[in-house]
């Protein structure tokens, strides 16, 4: 009996795990912001007020993984797909 819950389990967990793959979607991360016109000093420019009042609600400060990759990345590889899920 515990063979067959163990069998089950191993399963069951193999194929949650092959169900997350997404085939043919890939996920890009930038990571380089130098010569981003953009300021952690002026966060407004790159957020929503909105936005900077929770932060500033919540104690969140502004940092440099906050600031937006340059549009010029992104348009790069515009051309290399059919369809963009988020920027």
């Amino acid at each position: 009996m515990r063979t067959i819950a163990l069998l089950l389990t191993v399963i069951c967990i193999s194929t949650a795990s092959y169900a997350q793959v997404a085939p043919n979607k890939y996920f890009i991360a930038f990571t380089d912001k130098e010569n981003s016109p953009f300021s952690v000093d002026r966060p407004l420019e790159f957020l929503s007020v909105k936005s900077v009042e929770r932060r500033n609600r919540q104690g969140i400060a502004v940092v440099s993984n906050d600031i937006p990759v340059k549009t010029d990345y992104c348009h790069v590889n515009y051309h290399m797909t059919d369809k963009v899920f988020s920027v």
